[in-house]
Parts: C-alpha cells; structure tokens; sequence
C-alpha cells in the first residue's frame, strides 16, 4: 500500500522565465517561500498507517529518505529527513 504523508516545514526556492515580462520588470524572476516536506512510501496492506502513527513517526525523526525529485528546489539545511 502507498502511503503519502507531509513533514515539517522546509523552503522552497523557484527560479521562473517569463516569456513576456512586464514593462521594466526582469524576463528571469525567482520566488521564495515555505512549503510542507512531501513523504512516499509503501507498506504491505495490513500494516496500513493511521495519521497518529505518522505523527508519532515524525516526531521521533522515523520518516523514510525525501523524494530525489525534491532535491531540486529544497533549499539545504531547511528540513529534516
């Protein structure tokens, strides 16, 4: 069974290309901003997880690796796996 969960809070940082900037304003913008930590992971079907499980996880830092996906726009140092 696939289960999905957030974590903690971590920053987020996205470099955006506007193909029709504002007059005066810069074609390349880059934003900032938090967002939940994301968490895939699968279980056999009978060990199906319950939110206070995963919160009892989280809190003892027992959380599976962050998707690789999401390496690309976390800023380092601003979550915990």
């Amino acid at each position: 069974m696939l289960h999905e969960g957030v974590g903690s809070v971590a920053m987020m940082m996205v470099a955006i290309d506007c193909p029709e900037p504002e007059v005066g304003q810069p074609k390349a913008r880059t934003y900032a901003g938090p967002i939940f930590t994301h968490y895939e992971f699968g279980r056999p079907v009978p060990e199906r997880m319950t939110d206070e499980a995963w919160k009892s996880e989280l809190k003892a830092f027992k959380v599976p690796p962050l998707s690789e996906w999401a390496s690309g726009f976390l800023v380092p140092g601003w979550h915990r796996n």
